[in-house]
């Protein structure tokens, strides 16, 4: 509460005067967890102010109030790295490794400058995780950072965040986005969750599969397959995924054309149309599509007047 500050600014100035009761009570108050009385001491113990001057008092009341988030003891925490203290560097890889967020996203951010430690961008990535996913907001704001900037391993720890919903709302829409930035950039496992989610029946895994093996991004380059995974996802109504197909019939794709006759003709992800059913399935007849050609040769025999036209044309 605002009293309580105003009393510990009182018991701060009058300890550093030297007065006994009241850096007796800062301890008292350090020692239950206060952590403004916990960095208080770490300066009175750095400067030797109504103390006697002792640096290993100052790094412990320090480290204590920094890993309670304290933002000016985690900055001295950074300017102390700088200048190489071992002791400094040692204490935030323990509290790190404990699961600490504020040494976590201090170690990786000492890993990412080299300050205390080797530059080593994966580490700094890893510490930086670590943290995101317990929810440390400086954490997540680097991670999205290095995201956006096209980072792999990153968008791929967003993805695993917003799945699991680890430090971050579960949101599987944003899952599906990163997971698949990734995935485009040849990340091993955001490919294999997206063929998993696509085989799984998830539309938009399907349509974004289906743009990975159209460029050739992350797999290789498969026309083929690529036109299956667009049809999944028309199938199941994915407006892209019909628009898609819709110009690749337009250019001359058989696959593409049969695929939206038998969308016409069944109504998945169209208005039911046996008229551009017909239309479609002949056009990619036309190129030697066997199933095509199949599909109208029984829908003349059951009296599909259209179906009879178009092979009588064809029989001219």
């Amino acid at each position: 509460s605002k009293d309580d500050t105003e009393a510990l600014e009182w018991y701060r100035r009058a300890a550093e005067h030297g007065y006994g009761k009241a850096i007796e009570w800062l301890k008292q108050a350090a020692e239950k967890g206060n952590v403004s009385a916990q960095y208080t001491l770490g300066l009175m113990y750095e400067y030797g102010r109504g103390v006697s001057k002792d640096d290993a008092h100052a790094l412990e009341w320090y480290s204590q109030a920094a890993w309670q988030g304290h933002e000016k003891a985690i900055d001295w925490f950074w300017q102390a790295t700088e200048k190489g203290d071992k002791r400094v560097v040692e204490g935030i890889q323990k509290e790190a490794e404990k699961g600490n967020t504020s040494a976590q996203y201090t170690l990786g951010l000492m890993y990412e400058c080299g300050r205390g430690v080797s530059k080593d961008d994966a580490k700094a990535l890893e510490w930086h995780s670590q943290a995101a996913a317990q929810g440390y907001k400086k954490a997540i704001k680097w991670l999205r950072r290095a995201a956006g900037s096209g980072n792999v391993s990153a968008q791929y720890s967003l993805g695993l965040m917003y799945e699991n919903g680890r430090g971050v709302f579960k949101d599987n829409t944003k899952a599906l986005e990163w997971y698949s930035q990734a995935a485009a950039l040849g990340h091993e496992k955001a490919i294999e969750w997206l063929k998993q989610t696509a085989g799984g029946g998830n539309a938009s895994a399907q349509f974004n599969l289906g743009l990975l093996y159209v460029k050739g991004r992350g797999v290789p380059r498969d026309y083929t397959k690529a036109v299956e995974w667009y049809i999944k996802a028309a199938e199941q109504g994915h407006e892209k995924a019909i628009e898609w197909l819709q110009q690749a019939a337009e250019g001359g794709n058989a696959s593409a054309q049969y695929a939206l006759g038998k969308l016409y003709e069944l109504g998945h992800g169209v208005h039911k149309n046996k008229t551009n059913a017909v239309k479609w399935y002949g056009t990619a007849a036309a190129q030697g599509h066997i199933e095509a050609a199949e599909w109208l040769r029984q829908a003349a025999e059951q009296g599909n007047k259209q179906a009879i036209e178009w092979l009588r044309k064809r029989q001219q």
